[in-house]
């Protein structure tokens, strides 16, 4: 299954490659090593700006290894800092 994933964080800010880790099906959510060195990076499904993506994740899940491109921002809640 080769697809193109986008999933974007924060529309402004620079795009970021990274790989997916983990993606935890049941919770919608995992985490994507960023190649750019940064620390890896939280994603849930809801984050996904492609809503056909969107519900394709919800449905199947990322696989771990999937490359993907997105945005990122910094944490809402003060957590991951």
């Amino acid at each position: 299954r080769r697809l193109r994933r986008y999933v974007s964080f924060r529309r402004r800010m620079p795009k970021e490659r990274g790989i997916v880790n983990t993606w935890d099906i049941d919770k919608q959510f995992g985490f994507v090593s960023v190649t750019s060195g940064k620390p890896d990076a939280f994603l849930h499904s809801e984050n996904i700006r492609d809503l056909n993506l969107r519900e394709e994740v919800k449905k199947v899940g990322l696989k771990r290894g999937d490359k993907i491109t997105f945005n990122l921002e910094p944490p809402e809640t003060g957590r991951g800092k």
